[in-house]
């Protein structure tokens, strides 16, 4: 990603989102497993724990990138609906 003061703009290359797209997931399945949570998407009823907040704050940067992670509408996505089992 490079930044140019003049224009106060960004550039970010295909490859630079894949790889940003990979670190949150990669975030997202090291919040999962430290708060015991399954990694294959999930129904969660009940209390917000931290992790499904970390969880839920990834999401959000992500949707500020741009990155949907395949769903249809990335606005309804929310944690646990991601299936992380096989990455």
């Amino acid at each position: 990603m490079t930044y140019n003061p003049q224009s106060k703009s960004f550039r970010l290359s295909l490859a630079d989102l894949e790889r940003a797209a990979d670190c949150l997931k990669a975030a997202i399945i090291k919040i999962r497993v430290m708060g015991g949570l399954p990694l294959a998407g999930y129904k969660h009823d009940g209390r917000l724990e931290t992790a499904h907040h970390a969880e839920i704050e990834v999401l959000a940067a992500a949707r500020c990138l741009g990155i949907d992670f395949g769903f249809a509408d990335p606005e309804r996505l929310n944690h646990g609906q991601l299936d992380l089992s096989d990455d």
